[in-house]
């Protein structure tokens, strides 16, 4: 009774001490019983502590590990089998305490061998959730390096690359290098000292329009439904550069004479912005696989904040559609 109380109100320490008490008391029992003389109180060997035995036995899987518990088992068995003898009065005992004794191991070994086998599956269990919680710190740490060296790269390619490499063919002026350049020193300081206030979608706007306009050419700002929704400043940042990205790839890479467009709309859970044109357009599936514009600049740098994603249409002659979504969770 103490044993089924404290396994629902005890600690599992106090379960295992008293499992021990109680194995070690009944061993005690059975031993003061052979010992003590003559018994012969039962016409058969039918003496009613040995149809306990199976409690005592449970007992011991709680309290000790698994080899001692079969030969606890078997030194119970033993001492049934003289218990058994000596209380009966019967002409033929020893035939019936042995029937005793074996009915008495076959029974409790069903109770010991349920019992050796539920511990056994917790313990499993046990180390797969051990092992599983270790694995999904693993992933999360190795996420956590990619999304770092995602947002690293991104960070090179679009603020040190590029403004170096269109200086250097002489495609971008002065006001425009600046203002990227200027971009560039703000996002590393935000490496050195990360987060920030909350941005409102109508600083955003602002922030939009401000981009836009380092541009040569024409990009037309479509203003969608805009609800009230405050975003963390590393979504604005990553929403700002990626749309940053696909802008400058559509200036560099779309072709002369294109219609350019950005939509901007909020709802009152996300943020959509839509980069679209009708220049050349390209095949996906053509690009080299180390293309970090695409993949690093604007794919890999969504999907680096919750809730974030990208996706990129193209096709030759149909002009490239950029769709960055965040959405609040």
């Amino acid at each position: 009774m103490l044993l089924a109380l404290g396994a629902i109100r005890a600690s599992i320490v106090f379960v295992r001490v008293l499992a021990g008490v109680t194995a070690v008391g009944y061993i005690g029992l059975l031993v003061l019983w052979a010992f003590d003389g003559p018994i012969g109180v039962a016409p058969h060997g039918d003496v009613w502590p040995l149809s306990l035995t199976a409690i005592p036995a449970v007992a011991a899987v709680v309290a000790y590990p698994r080899p001692p518990v079969w030969g606890y088992l078997a030194i119970t068995t033993a001492f049934t089998f003289v218990i058994a003898e000596r209380s009966s009065s019967s002409p033929d005992a020893t035939v019936e305490a042995l029937e005793i004794a074996l009915y008495s191991a076959v029974f409790c070994s069903i109770f010991v061998g349920c019992s050796v086998a539920a511990i056994a599956n917790a313990r499993r269990l046990d180390a797969s959730i051990v092992a599983s919680a270790a694995k999904a710190r693993e992933h999360a740490a190795a996420a956590a390096r990619e999304r770092e060296r995602a947002r690293f790269e991104a960070l090179i390619h679009d603020g040190v690359i590029s403004t170096l490499l269109m200086a250097g063919r002489g495609t971008l002026d002065s006001v425009a290098g600046a203002a990227q350049a200027q971009r560039t020193l703000a996002e590393l300081a935000d490496v050195r000292e990360p987060g920030g206030a909350a941005i409102s979608t109508d600083e955003l706007d602002e922030r939009l329009r401000s981009l836009l306009a380092t541009y040569t050419v024409w990009v037309d700002f479509l203003r969608g439904p805009l609800s009230e929704l405050a975003l963390p400043a590393d979504v604005a940042e990553a929403l700002e550069s990626a749309t940053a990205e696909a802008v400058r790839n559509s200036v560099v890479h779309a072709g002369p004479r294109v219609r350019r467009a950005v939509l901007f709309s909020v709802t009152d859970d996300a943020v959509e912005i839509v980069v679209r044109d009708d220049g050349r357009g390209f095949d996906r599936l053509s690009l080299p696989p180390g293309r970090l514009g695409l993949t690093r600049s604007i794919e890999a740098r969504m999907r680096a904040i919750p809730g974030g994603s990208a996706s990129v249409v193209s096709a030759p002659g149909e002009g490239t559609r950029v769709s960055l979504v965040w959405e609040a969770r």
